[in-house]
């Protein structure tokens, strides 16, 4: 009846077997059975799925280079819409130097190269990285994956598209 308590208890109780058809529900819909009987019970890990593994292994190699997942402390000088004011196409590949820091947004690698568009609160800023003007840090830039949050040092130039891009001359995992 109303008011009563009703106690839950595992799948082959007789308690819980008669009240389940009672309520029209299936044995698995509650979960208390299928979760205890599990390896490792209620409280087991969780298996990763294939995109939180690969994140993983990726932040295990970047600390395995000696580089911390989760900086200290970055100074950026411009915002993206800043940034993207600041260069005038009068400047050609001359643009002013810029340290900006967000989250990528996109990544595209294309051997020697890779583009990324970083997004910070202002809007998003284009990223040119190339692996003879980056050396040692070119195995950083393998190790990224959307939405890590990174800063940026760099000079604003215009690609062949026209799009303001910073040339990335270091970069700084901010939070993997």
């Amino acid at each position: 009846g109303r008011g009563q308590p009703v106690r839950l208890e595992r799948a082959g109780d007789a308690e819980v077997g008669d009240l389940r058809p009672a309520l029209g529900v299936d044995q698995h819909v509650l979960g208390l059975d299928v979760a205890v009987d599990q390896p490792g019970g209620v409280s087991g890990e969780p298996e990763l799925n294939y995109v939180e593994a690969a994140r993983r292994e990726k932040r295990a190699a970047l600390e395995g280079l000696g580089v911390a997942a989760f900086a200290y402390r970055f100074d950026r000088t411009h915002l993206a819409a800043q940034a993207l004011a600041a260069y005038d196409p009068a400047m050609g590949d001359d643009g002013p130097a810029v340290s900006v820091c967000g989250r990528i947004a996109a990544f595209r690698s294309q051997g020697k190269t890779a583009f990324a568009h970083l997004e910070d609160p202002s809007g998003r800023l284009q990223l040119y990285f190339r692996k003879d003007a980056l050396a040692d840090q070119w195995a950083i830039v393998d190790l990224l994956d959307l939405d890590d949050h990174v800063g940026i040092t760099g000079t604003l130039f215009r690609t062949r598209t026209g799009e303001t891009t910073v040339r990335v001359a270091s970069g700084t995992v901010l939070a993997k």
